[in-house]
């Protein structure tokens, strides 16, 4: 089964990047009366307000992100900051994870202007890392509407305007580039990529494709092979797996599914012998799994894959599929990843990349169904083969106890020589009886009507041997 990226995650993706393009909109010199807050009723807190004190962008902006880590108690981990071309303003996101609120997971965005003869000017807009990327467009909605209200009464409402469509123009919305759409090797599904995009593995409905830059999707994938150690079965089963060179994982079923990710890939890696990769969770919230799922999740982490391009930016759907008796299970992934320091620029083209994949249910069922129809030949073929082992066997093991049979009578017939005994049957019972040979020799002489003598080759197992 192959699972597609949930849509919630797209439209994560995209209002991330719509923000980037829109923050000159906000930065208006402000009066000099202090920072003030505004709290999104949505979700998310906007803080803004002038900066005394700093005649440069790079000087505004450390104090800002200074203030942010003592404020929060953690360092925050900022992007590639970034700006419009002749605009006064620089921006950049960040995350962190706030230990003077319990440690929790936030995303947010830091803005400083200053404009030539003008106060600096600085906004933070956050919220959990979660719901950010929903909470950011409506925040940095109502952080413009702040700032045109309070600008300066000397600069025209005309003068404004024209201002605004000036910074439109200089720094528009971050757009998906076109795409191409690309078919599968074996025909089960297409998607759609990008000049410089490419698909490095794709099959049964499932796809692999990257960019040049580090970005990259993984869709509809099926992670098998995953044993349960605490299952008493498993370890006959992962002899079996070693023994026909399947790679084999570990993971208890039923936990944490970042947690089982994470310690999958680097099973795979070591297996492999490339660097291992690191996680950190930003979020992680439980998800509506499909009827073969167990469980399911949607996953916001940032990953080191330690091959010196710096951190990715990863969202995950990962759903758990119903375990096996013998202990085995397998997990559904579907997510995209990007540069963390390009991410606003990289998540609208990835977002359109994973909207254009599609499987073709037709090919996958054709292929079920050769893969199904090879199992019942390989399987009677197999049954053909044992039967006729059986039938050897069989043949062999009887002509073996035939010979030990003989050789048993003759050892019998010897044995009554050497003791001077022989074996006869009373003929209308077949009643069989070992005497000395005079008494035997008397009642066949005697009763030739009855009683006979009887051969080796007829003696009777268990009773003349």
């Amino acid at each position: 089964m192959h699972i597609q990226i949930r849509p919630s995650l797209k439209r994560g993706f995209q209002s991330t990047v719509l923000i980037a393009g829109m923050f000159v909109l906000c930065l208006r010199p402000a009066a000099a009366d202090g920072l003030k807050t505004i709290n999104n009723p949505d979700g998310g807190t906007v803080v803004y307000g002038p900066l005394e004190g700093h005649p440069s962008l790079p000087a505004a902006m450390g104090e800002i992100l200074r203030n942010v880590h003592g404020h929060f108690g953690d360092r925050p981990q900022i992007g590639r900051f970034f700006r419009a071309n002749g605009s006064d303003s620089v921006a950049t996101f960040f995350t962190l994870n706030a230990k003077t609120e319990d440690g929790r997971p936030l995303a947010g965005m830091v803005i400083v202007s200053a404009p030539a003869g003008g106060e600096v000017a600085a906004a933070v807009l956050y919220d959990n890392a979660s719901r950010f990327a929903k909470t950011a467009n409506e925040m940095m909605t109502k952080l413009n509407a702040a700032w045109k209200v309070e600008a300066p009464a000397s600069k025209s409402p005309a003068a404004s305007s024209q201002s605004t469509r000036k910074h439109e123009d200089a720094a528009p919305p971050a757009k998906a580039l076109p795409l191409q759409t690309v078919q599968f090797p074996d025909g089960t599904g297409t998607i759609g990529l990008p000049t410089g995009w490419k698909i490095t593995n794709a099959g049964a409905g499932a796809v692999h494709a990257s960019g040049s830059d580090g970005a990259g999707v993984d869709l509809g994938v099926l992670f098998q092979n995953i044993y349960d150690p605490r299952n008493p079965k498993t370890a006959g089963m992962v002899r079996y797996m070693n023994m026909a060179h399947q790679p084999v994982f570990l993971f208890p079923y039923g936990g944490s599914l970042f947690e089982a990710y994470v310690s999958l890939a680097q099973q795979n890696h070591k297996r492999l012998g490339t660097p291992v990769p690191t996680f950190r969770l930003l979020d992680s919230k439980p998800t509506q799994p499909t009827p073969y799922e167990s469980a399911a999740v949607l996953a916001l982490a940032e990953m080191d894959e330690h091959n010196g391009k710096g951190l990715l930016l990863v969202n995950w759907r990962l759903g758990a599929l119903r375990a096996q008796p013998g202990g085995q299970w397998a997990m559904a992934i579907s997510g995209a990843h990007v540069p963390k320091q390009s991410a606003s620029e990289d998540w609208p083209t990835v977002a359109a990349i994973v909207q254009s994949y599609r499987q073709n249910g037709a090919a996958l069922m054709a292929q079920s169904n050769a893969i199904v129809d090879q199992i019942h030949r390989t399987a009677a073929l197999n049954q053909e083969r044992m039967d006729q082992f059986h039938a050897t066997n069989d043949a062999r093991n009887a002509a073996i106890d035939q010979t030990r049979d003989d050789q048993s009578r003759a050892n019998k017939s010897f044995e009554n020589y050497q003791l001077d005994r022989s074996v006869i049957r009373e003929t209308s019972t077949n009643a069989h009886g070992t005497f000395d040979y005079r008494s035997a020799d008397w009642l066949v002489k005697n009763d030739p009507n009855h009683f006979e003598y009887v051969q080796t080759r007829d003696f009777l197992k268990g009773i003349d041997y």
